[in-house]
């Protein structure tokens, strides 16, 4: 398993302890055993045997989750990685998070958002630079939420209105280096006879999008992947997949 370690609903304590010694994903705690991870981090041999049952269970459930719930996940990681300081490799940015689907879930950014600040205050202990002392007193759990700007969208109209609004607030906030789209698609699975108009205003509402983040310098994540449909098939042919864009023709296999 390659999930990252920081990821997993342990103590703040033990996941500082875990990225300390060395750890970064669950394969490289589940190849050893409670007695070694107990002494590589300090911990009793009975908390580190609960260590690896918790790592253990959250591998098992974490194969049953869906693909969606997996790139929700994904996508709160980027909209705190964006955040990350200058001088640890980061952008310094903001996000705009824009939810057709209601999977932003503030518990999760809280621990992805906390682990990523410990990281970064376990990197600048070997770092006596003044540089990464000054920018921790900045990148904190606070700071990183307040700059995560989320928008709630619950149909296709709301998504709309947002986009066309979403100009304006950009040039209020120059910072943001990231807009997220979790999903474009899903707001127009439904109420929609006319496929040709769903595949019309979908793709360009895409298109916008991909022109907005390309006159602000930003990262558009979540949209992509939605193409008009190849020459030989009209709009009405082509069904919408939020999550994979038609084959056009001459992509490679």
């Amino acid at each position: 398993m390659q999930r990252d370690v920081g990821s997993f609903p342990l103590a703040p304590g033990l996941r500082a302890k875990l990225i300390g010694a060395g750890f970064q994903t669950a394969q490289e705690l589940l190849e050893i055993g409670p007695c070694e991870l107990s002494k590589e981090i300090g911990i009793s041999k009975e908390e580190a045997l609960e260590t690896l049952q918790i790592v253990r269970r959250e591998c098992h459930s974490n194969a049953t989750k869906t693909a969606a719930e997996h790139e929700a996940v994904g996508n709160m990681q980027l909209a705190v990685d964006v955040q990350i300081p200058e001088c640890f490799g980061g952008l310094a940015g903001e996000a705009v998070f824009i939810d057709t689907e209601g999977s932003f879930m503030v518990d999760r950014v809280v621990d992805i958002a906390t682990a990523c600040v410990q990281h970064c205050q376990l990197i600048a202990e070997t770092h006596q630079e003044e540089d990464f002392q000054k920018s921790l007193e900045t990148f904190s759990l606070e700071s990183i939420l307040s700059h995560i700007y989320y928008f709630r969208c619950h149909d296709y109209t709301e998504l709309l209105a947002q986009v066309y609004l979403l100009p304006d607030f950009l040039s209020e906030h120059s910072k943001v280096r990231l807009v997220i789209v979790d999903g474009i698609a899903f707001p127009f699975r439904h109420d929609f006879e006319d496929l040709s108009l769903r595949t019309r205003l979908l793709n360009g509402l895409a298109q916008q999008l991909i022109s907005i983040a390309n006159a602000h310098k930003l990262a558009p994540h979540g949209f992509r992947d939605v193409h008009p449909p190849p020459p030989s098939q009209t709009p009405a042919e082509v069904e919408i997949n939020p999550r994979k864009r038609p084959r056009i023709e001459g992509d490679k296999q």
